[in-house]
């Protein structure tokens, strides 16, 4: 799939839209895989969809129709006892290749569902070590 769709919203006339009025989705260059961080289209709880960043934890197997699944990421600082929150790393830690700008945290309790076509593009990886770790607790999350 090369096809890109532009989708435009209609500003003030004589106005230039800026990059917050135009969203390009393009094709992903390869499926996502566990560890990935990816942009994708996520529906909150309140309010209209987002793209915002995610945490892949699993894949279906190619002849799978179920969903990838993932957590989302935040970059609300949290409080360091909060177990359901683990600490990333970010583009200011040396060696790190997660592509996250910012200080952030993967969401053990906000786990997403979600279709290949929901992925907007996949922006860096972090260890499977991590993988685990988030993994984890997104376990003990749901025996809670």
């Amino acid at each position: 799939m090369n096809e890109r769709t532009l989708v435009r919203s209609v500003g003030k006339p004589g106005r230039r839209p800026d990059a917050a009025v135009i969203a390009v989705n393009a094709a992903i260059s390869r499926s996502p895989a566990p560890g990935d961080v990816c942009i994708a289209a996520v529906q909150p709880a309140r309010g209209p969809v987002k793209n915002r960043p995610i945490i892949v934890l699993s894949v279906p197997d190619a002849d799978d129709e179920q969903d990838i699944v993932a957590v989302a990421v935040t970059s609300s600082p949290h409080n360091p006892s909060d177990s359901h929150f683990i600490h990333l790393p970010s583009s200011t830690d040396p060696g790190s290749t997660s592509g996250l700008e910012r200080e952030s945290w993967a969401a053990c309790r906000w786990v997403l569902r979600l279709k290949v076509e929901e992925i907007r593009r996949i922006v860096g990886h972090i260890s499977m070590e991590l993988v685990e770790r988030i993994a984890l607790q997104v376990e003990r999350e749901r025996g809670r």
